[in-house]
């Protein structure tokens, strides 16, 4: 990961993106919700153990909050622009309160 984007990363609460669902357990860690496909900041989802890793692993909410902290700007950046913001669009309408 390049410097610059785990330091924007850091700079964030280390705590759970998922934590208001609960069942929060074990170390922090950094899921990149769309792979290491893209090296953005908005890409790197904080969530613990459980919620990467185990049992309470939902990798469309973990996209779905990967792309709360994306800008219009940022997904201009690349090629598939037009499919990140449909699957943006999609997922807002299924998770948004």
């Amino acid at each position: 990961m390049e410097k610059s984007v785990l330091d924007d990363v850091l700079s964030r609460p280390q705590v759970c993106a998922r934590r208001a669902e609960g069942e929060c357990s074990g170390r922090i860690t950094i899921e990149h919700a769309f792979g290491r496909k893209y090296e953005a900041p908005w890409n790197c989802v904080i969530l613990c153990y459980f919620h990467h890793l185990g049992q309470g692993l939902n990798k469309e909410l973990n996209r779905y909050i990967a792309y709360r902290y994306a800008t219009e700007d940022d997904l201009k950046k690349f090629k598939c622009y037009e499919q990140l913001k449909q699957e943006k669009s999609h997922l807002r309408k299924k998770y948004a309160l």
